[in-house]
Parts: structure tokens; C-alpha cells; sequence
């Protein structure tokens, strides 16, 4: 599977934990302000035309005006041939257009500006009620202004000649190129510039079977003088050399995913900063100080308005005047004075070099504890770096330097991203190889938000997290450092020293649980019980004693997958534990490795029923019936190591029965519920689960293929319309099928209403 088909599967399983999308999006154009423009608008959210139109509407009006509910003095800065697309979580802009914001008089900028299709725009939406998840006050003293979280222009809300109104490339694709003694960036977001780019739209707005909305486009990168020649940087003397790119944007629920390739053609490319920026807020005055734009007048707005100071990432990050903070840990930015003498940017940047690996983030945001109460988002990188064989459908993936947050003290933005340089040492430079593709692919996103009223938090930790609300933290600690493993078929995270790392640590999401906010909650964790010395505990921020700690879990050693819920009724997870963490697991035999798997907090206690299959099943709330039935007779075998039950016959028991506890789940009480299997991939054909069902009692799940690996492995269905009232043979509730007369092997199967 390669780095994009994952991306697209994993956000495929994250569409069940999101409100549903619309069976099809729909297209239409929504006139703005003065009657003559209209944008065209791709709304794949469960909001009704009229009402994405309005957000829409709002959008544009915010980029200048903080009165955006009303008929504004001014246009906003969105134009005829924009696209916008909306889902449940935001309003996007890519703009498409030339020459937007108030012209400027002065040099050193011409009045020829584009953005080449960027992302320009992004606004939060609450998916709850479909309104903009970020308002404030504004300078006309509107207090429901939604400013723009991405272009810095939206900071110039009394259409003043602002600086980045007009000027701000709020996604940037660049290069720079080494050319002997010259060097001279190639940036995408303004290949419109040139008509030597040939810049084509591939892809306009195009619907995929998943529902996610496509746009892409390509040209030649094009430089700060419109030109597209990679030797002298001059197209009048001949085109000898150029980059061909292609950037697409891909909009899912709660996140955008961008791709960009990008080929040297006819000769090899040599390069000392390649970059993949978001300009996400204007942040000092550059007014009357050296680094002013074009001397006298306001270039720059007085007031800030949005300020993402605060900063954490999956990998170690790096900043001016302070200790390096550990992975997951929250560290400030401090800006400079603008426009210091000598030139010093402000960088938050991940640390050693070249870390940036398939999944790791950045995030940025304006609440000091980075809850979404303020404005917070992630940057995504995703690729295996340096895989890829170099075709355009398989192209060579970009080995980044870093993931960087900086605050641009010569432009007073504040941006953040992924990037190589610039470098001072040739040695350092980068060479693209002509013909050869190579790619960048990152996401922003606000999929890592618990919402409001979700039931739960959770985490999925392994080489990469899967986080929903919650997060590990105080990682790098003297105590709780950890590292990624693979035990029985299952990625998880094990300590990284024994004798040393004997506690994991967990950040709740401050929206979902903080200072009390939530007392009564149910702790749940997966580990591997590898051991019979000692047990594992849960310590966590209580009302009266941040390591309150639960009872003991003894260890048993029958190295197996396990389970264990605490109820907790005295919760306050106030971020009181090192590392700002509200609990940690801890296990008492230290010098022995210890594996967890999932972790989940909920406010609701968790369901669980399973039958661990054998010479003597071990039931909880799930059995098979006493009578099996004629076509799911079983008998005890061993396979893998493991004591497990098999089909009897092949030609006549292509099923193994399960009933549920009547007063676990029935006649629809419980529908929303998973159902794991533990089964051994075996010969060809395939599993199926069928289920007792709200349309019928053999309603079908999808099949499980077996690959021959002659291993154990495990499956979870989700299934949201559950009747299980016993309709199925044998007062059954559930059965697993085994095609091609196959042999059934089956070890441990759960139901909960819990995701495990």
C-alpha cells in the first residue's frame, strides 16, 4: 500500500465518528457582494445550499470587514473563478484569480499578483450547529467577525492598503534555485503570472467514491520576475530548462490534503531551500521601521488579531532561548521586536534534522493550553521519506529537514510548514535529478479536536498515533520515554527502558475534560499481559491528589491481548502532571517491557461481552449456544499456540454461533456496537460476520479475505444498526461464515461500545 492509499483509507475509517456527509455534493454558484460575482461552491457538508452559501458569503465579507452579517461598505477579496468548498467543519477558498486585495502605488510590487488556484482561505465550522467555530471582536466592534485562519490579509478588515491584503501567498510550493552565483525562488502560487507557465486546471471540484472533493492543477514554477527558465531565470533568450509541478488539493471532512510533484525537465536542478509554507496570521507593524514596504503610509494594520503562539508537534521541537521540548509538550513563541537590526527570524522548529517521518505534525494555536476553545490547527506531512521509485505514479518523496513554526519578523507573519533550508554550505544543497518526480504531501486539519459532545476520548498509539481527543505526553521524560513495537500482529508502544521508563502519559483534551468539568469518567486500556510479576495502575489527576491512583491490575502472564476499566468519580484533569498531563499508566515491575495498545476515557461506562474460545470457553456476557446448531458445529483445536475452536465439518458447518447476553444487548437497545474476532488466516475464501440486524437477521458485514499467512490475526466490524433479538438459528445473535468449505478457526471475540 503506498503512502497516499493509506491516507485515503485511514480517513475512510474516521468517517464513522464524524457527522455523515451528504450522499453527493452539490455545485452551485453563490453571488456575493454588488450583485456582479459570483464563486463556485462545492458543498459536501450536511448543510443545505442556501446555508454553505451564506458561510460563504460571511467568508468573503470577513476578509474586509468585521461586519459581516450586514451589507458591507466593501467587497471582500474573493473573485469570479474562486472555488469554495464547504464540509461540516469548514469553509475553504482556493483562489483561483489575479490581481486581488488594493492595488498598490509604490514599488518595489506591481499591480501583476496571483495566487495560482492556493488555498488562500480557511474557516472553522462547528459541525454541531453549522456556524463558524471562531468569532471575535472586531475594529468596528462587531463581536462576530470570523477572521480568516490562514491569509494574513484578513487582518485588514477597513479595506486600507494593506500589505497583505494583497500581497500574502497564504500556501506556498517553493524552490530555490542555485544557479552559479545567482539564486532566485520558483514559487507555484504565482505561475498565473507568466503566460510561459502554461498553468492548467486538471481538476475542478471532482467528487470521489469516498465523497471527498478533488482540485488540481499544474504549471511551470514560476519565479518573483515571471519567469519559468531554471538556468538564467530569463524566458526571452529560451525556455533550456524548467520544473514541471502539479499541486492538488483534496478536501475531506476535517482536513485538506495537498500533493504536490514536481519533475526537473531537460537538466538537473540544484537547490538550498525547498519549502511547503502556510502564512496562517499577521502578527507585528512593520510601519515605520526599515523594513517597511514603501515608505510612508500604513502598510501594515495597527492591531493584531489573531496570535498562534503556542506550538507542540509529535517530534522533539527546538526554540530560541529554551530547553528543547520533549514530543506532545506545549512551548510558547515569543517574538521578536519587528524589524531587528541584524534580520533574526523567529523559528520553533523540530529537532535533530531530518526526523520528519510518514505522519509526524505541527500544530498551532492561540489557547495557551492548545484547547479549540481558540483557533488551532495541525500541519500533517505525510510520505516515507526518500521511497518511491521517481515515475509521476510513483514519485520520489521528499526528505524534509524539519517541521517549522516561525514568525517572520522582516513580513510580520506568522506561518508555519515543512522545509530543507536555506542552507550556507553547498554541501547541503539538494540536487533534483531531471525527469525524475518527487512529492510533498501534507494535510491541515482539525480531525485531532475532540468534539463537544462526544461520549469519549481516544488514542490508538503505535509507530503513528491515531489520536480523538487524546494525546501521549511528558514523552522524552527520565520516566516515561516509550517506543513503538509489534507484539501478537498489534502496533502499540512499549517503555524504551527497562529498569528506567515505567510510566506512559496521557493529555486529555481540555475541550473535552478540564478542572473538573467532567468528574465522573471510565478509563480503559489494551495491554499485553506478558507477565506474572507485578501489576499495572492508573494515576491520575484527581480532585484532591494529582497521581490519585486506582486499583491494581495484577499481571498473569498468559500473553494474550487484555483490557481493564477503572470508573473514576473524582476526575480534574488540570494538566497537573509533568509534561501538563492529566494521567499516566504505570506498571510495577519496571525492568520487565510493558505494551498498550488503545486508550480510551469516557463519560459513559463501556460495554464489553466476549468468549474466549477453547477446550473451556471463558464467557463474559457472550457464549455459543448449548445446542450448536447443524450448520456451526465446532470442536477444540490448537493453532498457533493458541486454544481456539474450529468448524466441525467443512462441507456442512460453514458458521460459528454467538449469543449476547439479553441484558447486554437486545431487540436494538445496544445497536451502535464493535465486534472483534481474533481468527487464523488460513487457505483462500473469506470471513463474514452476520448479524442479527434492524432490515434482518442475517444482515451481512463486509468480508475479511484471507492472505495465506498462516498467522493470527484480528478484525473489528463496526455495526451501527444492531437488533440482536435472537433471531438466528440456535436463538443466536451473531455468526461468522467461512467460505470455499473452509476450516474456522476462531480464538476471542468481543462486542463493546467501545471502539478497541
Amino acid at each position: 500500500m503506498n503512502h497516499f492509499t493509506k491516507i485515503i483509507t485511514t480517513a475512510s475509517l474516521c468517517l464513522i465518528l464524524i457527522p455523515s456527509l451528504t450522499d453527493a455534493k452539490s455545485r452551485f454558484e453563490q453571488t456575493l457582494d454588488g450583485g456582479s460575482i459570483t464563486v463556485t461552491v462545492d458543498n459536501a457538508s450536511s448543510l443545505s445550499d442556501s446555508v454553505a452559501g451564506g458561510r460563504v458569503l460571511t467568508a468573503d465579507r470577513s476578509t474586509q470587514e468585521d461586519c459581516c452579517y450586514s451589507t458591507p461598505d466593501h467587497k471582500g477579496l474573493m473573485k469570479n473563478g474562486d472555488r469554495v468548498c464547504v464540509t461540516d467543519y469548514y469553509v475553504a477558498w482556493f483562489d483561483y484569480t489575479r490581481n486581488d486585495g488594493i492595488d498598490f502605488d509604490d514599488p518595489p510590487y506591481t499591480d501583476d499578483w496571483d495566487r495560482s488556484g492556493a488555498l488562500a482561505g480557511f474557516w472553522s465550522l462547528n459541525p454541531e450547529n453549522g456556524n463558524f467555530r471562531y468569532t471575535m471582536t472586531g475594529p468596528n466592534n462587531c463581536s462576530n467577525w470570523p477572521p480568516n485562519e490562514l491569509i494574513t490579509g484578513s487582518a485588514s478588515p477597513n479595506q486600507e492598503q494593506h500589505f497583505w491584503d494583497r500581497y500574502s501567498p497564504p500556501t506556498e510550493h517553493v524552490i530555490q534555485v542555485v544557479a552559479g552565483s545567482e539564486r532566485y525562488y520558483l514559487g507555484y502560487y504565482q505561475a498565473k503570472s507568466s503566460s510561459n507557465s502554461q498553468f492548467t486546471v486538471l481538476n475542478d471540484g471532482t467528487e470521489d467514491s469516498d465523497g471527498f472533493i478533488h482540485y488540481k492543477t499544474s504549471a511551470y514554477m514560476t519565479s518573483l520576475q515571471h519567469q519559468v527558465d531554471v538556468t538564467d531565470n530569463d524566458d526571452s533568450d529560451g525556455i533550456s530548462n524548467y520544473i514541471e509541478a502539479e499541486v492538488e488539493y483534496i478536501c475531506e471532512p476535517r482536513r485538506i490534503i495537498s500533493i504536490w510533484k514536481f519533475k526537473p525537465q531537460n537538466a538537473n536542478v540544484v537547490s538550498d531551500n525547498m519549502t511547503i509554507y502556510l502564512w496562517t496570521t499577521y502578527i507585528q507593524d512593520q510601519d515605520d521601521t526599515d523594513c517597511d514596504v514603501a515608505g510612508s503610509g500604513s502598510q501594515w494594520p495597527d492591531d493584531r488579531y489573531r496570535e498562534p503562539i503556542y506550538n507542540r508537534s509529535s517530534l522533539t521541537l527546538r526554540a530560541p532561548g529554551v530547553s528543547d521540548t520533549a514530543p506532545f509538550n506545549i512551548v510558547e513563541m515569543v517574538p521578536k521586536e519587528p524589524c531587528p537590526d541584524p534580520l533574526v527570524h523567529v523559528d520553533i522548529r523540530t529537532y535533530p534534522g531530518y526526523q520528519v517521518d510518514d505522519g509526524d505534525w505541527i500544530e498551532r494555536g492561540e489557547a495557551p493550553n492548545l484547547s479549540h476553545d481558540k483557533s488551532r490547527l495541525r500541519y500533517t506531512n505525510y510520505g516515507v521519506p526518500n521511497s518511491g521509485s521517481g515515475t509521476k505514479s510513483d514519485p520520489k518523496i521528499m526528505d524534509w529537514d524539519k517541521l517549522i513554526h516561525w514568525n517572520d519578523t522582516w513580513d510580520g507573519s506568522f506561518g508555519f510548514g515543512a522545509t530543507r533550508g536555506p542552507y550556507s554550505d553547498p554541501e547541503d544543497y539538494k540536487t533534483l535529478t531531471s525527469g525524475t518526480w518527487y512529492e510533498g504531501t501534507f494535510a491541515i486539519s482539525v480531525e485531532h479536536h475532540a468534539d463537544i459532545n462526544d461520549n469519549r476520548v481516544s488514542i490508538d498509539v503505535g509507530s503513528i498515533d491515531e489520536n480523538e481527543g487524546l494525546f501521549r505526553s511528558n514523552e522524552g521524560s527520565a520516566k516515561g520515554s516509550t517506543d513503538s513495537a509489534t507484539i501478537d500482529g498489534r502496533d502499540c508502544r512499549t517503555n524504551l527502558r527497562t529498569g528506567t521508563d515505567r510510566y506512559m502519559y496521557f493529555d486529555v483534551d481540555d475541550e473535552w475534560a478540564y478542572q473538573g468539568s467532567t468528574t465522573e469518567i471510565w478509563i480503559t486500556i489494551n495491554y499485553y499481559d506478558n507477565s506474572s510479576s507485578g501489576y499495572i495502575r492508573v494515576a491520575y489527576d484527581g480532585t484532591s491528589d494529582s497521581t490519585t491512583a486506582t486499583s491494581n491490575q495484577s499481571m498473569t502472564g498468559t500473553n494474550t491481548w487484555k483490557y481493564k476499566t477503572w470508573h473514576i468519580t473524582d476526575a480534574y484533569f488540570g494538566n497537573r502532571q509533568p509534561g501538563g498531563s492529566d494521567f499516566r499508566i504505570f506498571r510495577t515491575d519496571y525492568a520487565i517491557l510493558f505494551y498498550v495498545d488503545k486508550v480510551r476515557v469516557a463519560d459513559v461506562e463501556p460495554q464489553h461481552a466476549y468468549a474466549d474460545l477453547g477446550t473451556t470457553d471463558i464467557e463474559s456476557d457472550l457464549n455459543r449456544p448449548s445446542s450448536e446448531p447443524a450448520d456451526g458445529t465446532t470442536r477444540v483445536k490448537t493453532k498457533g499456540s493458541r486454544d481456539c475452536r474450529r468448524n466441525h465439518t467443512i462441507t456442512e458447518d460453514h458458521y460459528i454461533y454467538f449469543q449476547i447476553d439479553d441484558d447486554f444487548a437486545y431487540q436494538g437497545d445496544l445497536s451502535d456496537v464493535y465486534i472483534t474476532a481474533d481468527y487464523w488466516d488460513n487457505a483462500t475464501g473469506y470471513y463474514q460476520l452476520q448479524y442479527d440486524g434492524a432490515s434482518g437477521k442475517s444482515t451481512g458485514s463486509d468480508k475479511v479475505y484471507v492472505d495465506e499467512t498462516y498467522s493470527w490475526k484480528t478484525k473489528t466490524w463496526h455495526i451501527e444498526d444492531g437488533y440482536f433479538g435472537n433471531r438466528q438459528n440456535g436463538s443466536s445473535d451473531f455468526r461468522i461464515y467461512r467460505s470455499d468449505n473452509g476450516y474456522l478457526f476462531l480464538d476471542v471475540v468481543q462486542v463493546s461500545d467501545v471502539k478497541p
